[in-house]
C-alpha cells in the first residue's frame, strides 16, 4: 500500500481549525439569542480562535526553524569532509605554481630599474 502521509499534518490541522470555525459560526447563528449576545459571543470566540491560530503559527515556525537547522547541520557534515579533501589536493598544486612563478620572476629584470640607473657610457 502507498504511504500518503506527508509527515507535516499541517493540512489536517488547517482543515480542523477551519471546520471548527465554520461549525461555531453556524451554531451561533442558529442559537436563539439576541443580536448583542450573538455578536458578543462571536467576538469572544473569534479572539480565542485568533489566539489559537497564533499559537499554531508559532509552533509551525519553530518546527520549520528546527528542521532548517537540522538540514544545515547535515549539509555541513556532508560538505565539510569533501571541502577538506579538496583543500588537501589543491594546496600542493598551488605551492608548485607559486614556486614556479617566484623562480620565473627572479630571472626577469624590472624594466623600471633600467631607466632609473644612469648610463655608464
Amino acid at each position: 500500500m502507498a504511504n500518503n502521509d506527508n509527515g507535516g499534518g499541517g493540512g489536517f490541522a488547517l482543515g480542523f481549525i477551519l471546520g471548527g470555525i465554520v461549525g461555531a459560526l453556524i451554531a451561533l447563528l442558529v442559537a436563539p439569542k439576541t443580536g448583542s449576545e450573538t455578536r458578543s459571543e462571536i467576538m469572544e470566540r473569534s479572539q480565542a480562535m485568533r489566539l489559537r491560530a497564533e499559537e499554531l503559527a508559532a509552533q509551525a515556525r519553530t518546527q520549520a526553524q528546527d528542521r532548517a537547522a537540522a538540514s544545515m547541520t547535515t549539509a555541513r557534515e556532508r560538505i565539510g569532509p569533501a571541502y577538506d579533501d579538496m583543500r588537501e589536493r589543491v594546496n600542493p598544486v598551488v605551492e608548485q605554481v607559486s614556486s614556479r612563478i617566484s623562480r620565473s620572476n627572479d630571472g626577469i629584470e624590472d624594466p623600471a630599474d633600467e631607466h632609473s640607473q644612469p648610463d655608464k657610457a
